[in-house]
């Protein structure tokens, strides 16, 4: 139980790292391509806007911000841009 007590904090930072990254080339991908993308690509997509950023580029933190991604294009119009996240 203490392991995943541990991971929430950090799920929540990465999570944040990536709203905060959102804002340049990359996050001007449409959801709806972004939803048509490969998996390969989409982690493409955030990797970059990661590392545009100066943020950790770990599996962690790609995997986390993609979550967030995917989230966030699931539940908003395909004409919606990745970095939209930032501002709600």
């Amino acid at each position: 139980m203490q392991g995943s007590l541990r991971i929430a904090p950090l799920g929540a930072i990465v999570v944040a790292a990536f709203l905060s990254a959102c804002g340049s080339s990359g996050s001007s991908t449409t959801c709806s391509d972004f939803r048509g993308m490969s998996l390969s690509d989409q982690k493409s997509v955030v990797t970059n806007i990661l590392s545009q950023h100066g943020q950790s580029t770990s599996p962690l933190a790609v995997d986390g911000a993609l979550l967030s991604a995917k989230g966030y294009c699931f539940t908003h119009s395909g004409s919606d841009t990745v970095g939209s996240i930032e501002g709600g």
